[in-house]
């Protein structure tokens, strides 16, 4: 619930959905570094990238509106 007061989900009402999947432990890296779950053999990492960060580029999408009349 801290962080939902904090903002880092958007403003409320959240959706039940939400609610029912949000998790009791939330891992944040901090800036610039990544947090993964390492174990020989089994989680093993193999992407070029991250999903999840915090830095604007992974936040922000650009959004392209066309009007069809």
């Amino acid at each position: 619930s801290e962080l939902m007061d904090a903002g880092y989900f958007g403003p409320p009402p959240f959706a039940p959905q939400f609610l029912a999947r949000m998790a009791e432990l939330v891992i944040l890296p901090f800036e610039g570094e990544s947090v993964w779950w390492f174990e020989q053999d089994r989680y093993d990492m193999h992407f070029r990238g991250h999903h999840g960060g915090l830095t604007a580029g992974e936040m922000e999408i650009p959004l392209l509106l066309y009007a069809f009349d």
